[in-house]
């Protein structure tokens, strides 16, 4: 089932209410600015990092709440797609006969 934006971080909110934990909590045990968690609920992610960093973040975020890692995260990248977070091409240069 596809969500959009709000509702996918309306859902994170949701997980760490749920658990009786302020964001302060999980500032403290991830080391991510309670700003970065506030903006990642209200589907603010213009001051995120990037890429491998804000993966990171988010790995982090629904550990700390109790979410399921994998499939939340490949549902976040569909959702919030980042130019960093595309698959990098290798192109092999073609060679001589063998």
């Amino acid at each position: 089932m596809l969500v959009d934006r709000a509702t996918f971080c309306a859902r994170l909110r949701a997980a760490r209410e749920s658990k009786g934990m302020p964001l302060g909590q999980i500032a403290a045990s991830t080391k991510i600015s309670i700003s970065l968690l506030r903006g990642l609920e209200a589907a603010d992610l213009s001051r995120s990092p990037k890429g491998l960093f804000r993966r990171s973040y988010v790995r982090d975020y629904l550990k700390a709440v109790g979410l399921p890692v994998e499939p939340t995260i490949a549902e976040f990248l569909h959702l919030f797609p980042d130019a960093d977070d595309q698959p990098i091409m290798r192109i092999m240069p073609i060679t001589g006969h063998d």
